[in-house]
């Protein structure tokens, strides 16, 4: 045989490098397809976690006349005997989000809830009094439902009681809008938090889901499909100047976890004092508003300007990572997504039950 013929052939080192670029430009090319089709899933899975919140709080008004949920409650009557801090809707759900055990775990409402806000049963050997923690019934639940699995707010409460592991939710309850958000609209059902600076902002009486109340589910004035009943607070917040690279996770349970309601008494709460609410937030900002210059602290701004800070977050604005908006369930358990554009007028007429004021698509 020739050796012509016995010549072996291969690639050279010219030709592997070219194969290696192309193959390097075909990953380049598919990664962004990659993420939007992730990023697709997640936002259709956080829509379907608020369309089963959606069926559930429906669940919930079937079994009690019609009555939705407060948005946040202390532990007296009716729905709980001892005072002090109490539930939030989150709680008052989980018999119809398939989690009963858990809710029978909590039972009986006879102590509150106590600072730094942890919910559960008081174990057996605890004292008998207000203010112990109890996070023997929570630590290390997770709830899938109610977190969005694209969020950056991280999982767990940056506070814990003897080092429990509390989760936060990324869903929240509308409980109305601040006067002068909606053109020629102003709603008395207002209350001035007046406790410590880290606790300041507002809430209202005036949303689907609010303090202390029972707002009836079949009667809405404005019609079930125009009210918004929950949205989402999945993103972090920038604060400081344009140029800040400072992000915070705010949201209305970042501070103490998905279950903590209300201490106050009142709709809206009309006892001075102590009125945080962590069950629902007040339309004030756009959606996905996320920089706010005039905050510099990591502990944020309390006061009725903007009720944004870690240990309250009454108006947090509606913020996702999905891109362009965010979902929101209405009152018909339908989940629609709200675009960045929709103006602030737009979404506070949506967020009062009772305004009488006409919706443009």
């Amino acid at each position: 045989m020739s050796k012509s013929l016995r010549r072996r052939y291969g690639f050279t080192l010219i030709e592997l490098l070219v194969v290696i670029a192309i193959i390097a430009i075909l990953i380049g090319l598919l990664l962004p397809a990659v993420q939007k089709v992730r990023q697709a899933a997640a936002r259709a899975q956080c829509s379907n976690n608020m369309k089963q919140i959606g069926l559930a709080m429906h669940n919930y008004a079937d079994s009690k006349q019609g009555l939705l949920p407060p948005s946040g409650a202390p532990n007296s009557a009716p729905y709980g005997t001892g005072g002090g801090w109490g539930f939030s809707w989150r709680v008052w759900l989980l018999p119809f989000m398939e989690q009963e055990p858990l809710f029978r775990q909590l039972e009986p409402f006879t102590r509150g809830v106590g600072s730094p806000g942890w919910t559960g049963r008081l174990p057996a050997v605890a004292p008998a009094t207000t203010g112990v923690a109890c996070s023997d019934v929570l630590n290390n639940v997770k709830l899938s439902g109610y977190r969005c699995p694209s969020s950056n707010i991280p999982e767990r409460c940056t506070t814990g009681a003897n080092g429990a592991w509390i989760q936060t939710s990324d869903y929240v309850g509308i409980s109305g809008v601040e006067n002068g958000t909606i053109t020629g609209w102003n709603d008395s059902r207002r209350f001035q938090n007046t406790g410590t600076a880290c606790c300041g902002g507002v809430q209202f009486g005036g949303g689907i889901l609010v303090p202390n109340g029972t707002v009836k589910l079949a009667s809405l004035p404005d019609g079930t499909s125009n009210t918004i009943l929950i949205s989402e607070q999945s993103d972090s917040l920038r604060i400081g100047p344009a140029t800040s690279t400072l992000t915070v996770g705010w949201n209305a349970t970042s501070n103490h976890g998905w279950a903590i309601g209300q201490n106050n008494v009142g709709v809206p709460p009309a006892s001075p004092g102590d009125g945080r609410g962590f069950g629902s937030t007040v339309i004030k900002f756009g959606i996905n508003v996320k920089q706010f210059p005039a905050i510099t602290g990591t502990t944020g701004n309390c006061s009725p300007t903007f009720g944004i800070c870690a240990n309250s977050s009454s108006m947090v604005p509606l913020n996702s990572t999905h891109g362009g908006g965010v979902n929101a369930c209405f009152g018909d358990g339908s989940v629609r997504f709200l675009s960045d554009s929709t103006t602030l007028d737009t979404l506070g007429r949506l967020s009062v039950r009772d305004d009488g004021l006409p919706v443009s698509n």
